[in-house]
């Protein structure tokens, strides 16, 4: 993340939502699952690409190797999270497609 701006003091887009999904991940991992959905939804708003498909790929990595006790709080925190980007969703909806 560092690496572009000590070469090329270049700032893109993806940096801060890349820091909100590895953050996301290692809450993640540490059993904090409404903080990693909060730091995922946070990323989705900043940039969509990295924020919608990084979440979803690590929620669902993580509910393939949990336990079933861990799973219904993750898939609780994952409801969580996409109630909290259903209105990204309904933006790029109509974005695509409009309603008249």
């Amino acid at each position: 993340m560092g690496g572009d701006y000590l070469i090329t003091r270049d700032f893109y887009a993806s940096q801060l939502p890349l820091g909100l999904l590895l953050f996301g991940i290692v809450q993640l991992l540490d059993n904090k699952y409404f903080l990693s959905a909060l730091c995922f939804s946070f990323a989705s708003y900043l940039h969509p690409q990295v924020g919608i498909i990084g979440g979803s790929i690590a929620f669902s990595a993580y509910f393939v190797s949990t336990d079933k006790t861990e799973a219904i709080r993750l898939v609780k925190s994952f409801m969580f999270y996409a109630v909290i980007i259903l209105p990204l969703y309904i933006l790029y909806k109509n974005e695509i497609d409009p309603v008249f």
